[in-house]
């Protein structure tokens, strides 16, 4: 498997006899299945992703995707501080609040086609640093 290899995921929902339950799939990019997970479907899909990445002992990606009901700002910090580029696919990227650093303000952005809405407040991941990493060191053991 090629380390720039696209893990993507699915989810299917059963609703039989009054239970409803989701089931979380990892596959790559042959559609071999490498990490499947069972939760209510009350829980939001991307609280899961993370969890499938850090159960994938076979295929070393760098990449991971997911629908629109896998993302999360959350999952998409904590996906680069492990070292996975983040590729949700949005249904409808134009009603998605997208930031930018503060110090990235200056760059001329009239070519781009996809344009931040918002700044992230650095202050406040400077105060947390500390407990930050402990989550990251945390979630890598």
């Amino acid at each position: 498997m090629r380390a720039d290899s696209l893990n993507a995921n699915y989810s299917y929902k059963y609703f039989g006899k009054g239970q409803d339950v989701s089931v979380y799939t990892f596959r790559d990019e042959r559609d071999l299945l490498w990490y499947s997970t069972v939760f209510s479907s009350a829980d939001r899909e991307s609280a899961y992703v993370i969890d499938g990445l850090m159960h994938n002992e076979v295929v070393k990606s760098d990449i991971h995707s997911t629908d629109t009901f896998g993302f999360s700002e959350l999952v998409f910090g904590v996906s680069h501080l492990l070292g996975f580029s983040y590729a949700p696919r949005f249904k409808n990227l134009k009603r998605q609040r997208l930031y930018i650093f503060k110090s990235r303000r200056g760059l001329d952005r009239s070519a781009w086609k996809i344009k931040p809405a918002g700044y992230i407040d650095d202050e406040l991941a400077i105060q947390h640093w500390d407990d930050i990493l402990r989550l990251i060191a945390t979630i890598k053991l």
